[in-house]
């Protein structure tokens, strides 16, 4: 399929604390992962874009409609279909078939509830979200379902911050809107677990809630085992808040995407301060070795 790739750098430096980046989809939610889904509406629409924005949708009354399960990719009803599909989900009855890969998430199927249709894309697949994919970061894909023309997608990262539901506030999520030829979607991402947790659908203006409970999600910026980094991104100097434990000095170690070791000191203090305007924009991995062990983190550089 073709796409169109390209990334509107900002002008302005501007400093953000725990902006969601997204470098792949490991996070996805594992086999029986169970949710109940509700949909709703809402007079004031889907909000801005922007950083650090606040959605409020906690006064939109929902109706129930079914679950959301994740099914075992070798043994669901149509995986004779889309053998090559790696993450598989259903809505209610709809099926939806994924092929995850290091690069990016593409769709083969949107709620179907038979082969073949308008939602089938598997002759030509829908790209959902490419890797790493970070605020303001966009790409335009084309697909088709069956018996339908070539259909088109802008998929853009537009904004990021709290999504405030009836349920919980939901915080460092992801906004990105899908624009196609009769509208504009809009989906909010949580990173840990990777999830749409809510849709909107521009054709009726229907909100569709994955109700995953708030307090297990994770900002995958900050490390569960002891490691947190901001700004991210990071324009000049970031700073590593590192937990020693009992140990008395840490070894820091960044790399670029190529797996290029680029900096490397030795921690002595809880927060350590690195210089980052040396080096070239895009995502970095960090690791931090304590005692035998090896924390990791994420960030990106503007």
């Amino acid at each position: 399929m073709k796409k169109i790739f390209f990334i509107i750098f900002t002008l302005a430096s501007i400093q953000v604390i725990a902006q969601p980046v997204f470098q792949n989809a490991n996070e996805r939610p594992g086999e029986a992962y169970t949710a109940s889904v509700k949909t709703g509406t809402f007079a004031a629409g889907p909000g801005n874009p922007g950083i650090n924005q606040v959605w409020d949708f906690s006064t939109m009354v929902f109706g129930s409609i079914g679950t959301f399960v994740v099914l075992n990719t070798n043994n669901n009803l149509y995986q004779n279909n889309y053998p090559t599909a790696n993450y598989v989900y259903i809505i209610d009855s709809g099926y939806n078939y994924f092929i995850v890969s290091g690069s990016k998430l593409e769709q083969f199927t949107r709620n179907i509830s038979s082969t073949g249709g308008l939602n089938d894309y598997s002759q030509n697949p829908k790209t959902v979200m490419e890797f790493p994919f970070s605020w303001q970061v966009q790409f335009t894909d084309t697909y088709m379902g069956y018996g339908d023309s070539t259909r088109t997608v802008t998929v853009r990262y537009d904004g990021y911050g709290t999504l405030k539901m009836p349920n919980g506030d939901y915080n460092n999520v992801a906004r990105v809107s899908e624009t196609y030829a009769t509208g504009v979607d809009y989906v909010w991402y949580t990173e840990d677990p990777f999830l749409p947790v809510l849709r909107y659908n521009h054709i009726g203006g229907l909100f569709t809630h994955i109700v995953t409970p708030p307090s297990s999600v994770n900002p995958l910026n900050t490390n569960k085992a002891g490691l947190s980094i901001y700004p991210n991104p990071v324009s000049s100097t970031a700073t590593f808040n590192i937990n020693l434990g009992n140990n008395s000095y840490a070894q820091l170690r960044i790399y670029d995407i190529t797996g290029r070791l680029v900096v490397e000191k030795t921690v002595t203090k809880q927060d350590a301060s690195v210089n980052m305007s040396p080096l070239p924009p895009g995502m970095y991995v960090c690791k931090v070795v304590r005692d035998g062990s090896t924390i990791t983190g994420k960030f990106v550089k503007q």
